[in-house]
């Protein structure tokens, strides 16, 4: 969890970084109400499970496939592409249509829901999807009996799951 956070932390640093320079002063934010499609980017989490496998090769010489990492749900950095459906001028928030991936590895998790913004903050809660890897066929490996017992896998089988998430993030342009 360390590395994430840490990876977290670097990407939200950079974030404000991009988002000073590229924001401007309050007055040309509140005219920004005119466009009707917001960029912006930011910490999503999501329970939606990970997996990932090496490829390892067993005492009898066949290759097989050890699980790695196996977690219930997911913290990361994501962009999302907002399309907006309603506004109020005069109070500086909107409802958007949101879609989004994350930026570790874009394309392998999608975000779609639905974003409530006040002026350039942005809150989106929907469901997330991807393509989760499983080990099927397992195979117990000894390297010392009843020390370093490890499962490993014959093959790998990919299927698809959904999950909820929730994401906070900033507008970079509108």
């Amino acid at each position: 969890m360390t590395v994430h956070f840490r990876s977290l932390f670097l990407n939200s640093v950079a974030l404000l970084i991009l988002f000073g320079t590229f924001s401007t002063n309050a007055a040309a934010q509140t005219a920004s109400m005119d466009y009707p499609v917001a960029l912006h980017a930011g910490a999503v989490y999501s329970r939606l499970p990970v997996s990932d496998f090496e490829v390892v090769q067993s005492i009898g010489g066949q290759e097989l496939f050890s699980q790695i990492d196996a977690r219930q749900d997911r913290l990361e950095f994501a962009a999302f592409v907002s399309q907006r459906v309603w506004a109020s001028q005069s109070r500086g928030y909107g409802i958007y249509g949101t879609l989004g991936t994350a930026l570790n590895h874009p394309g392998s998790v999608l975000y779609l829901g639905g974003s409530v913004g006040f002026r350039r903050t942005l809150v989106t809660v929907g469901a997330s999807t991807a393509t989760i890897q499983k080990g099927i066929n397992p195979v117990p490996d000894q390297v010392f009996r009843g020390v370093s017992d490890r499962s490993l896998f014959a093959g790998l089988e990919r299927e698809r799951k959904w999950g909820l998430m929730i994401g906070l993030s900033f507008v970079l342009f509108e």
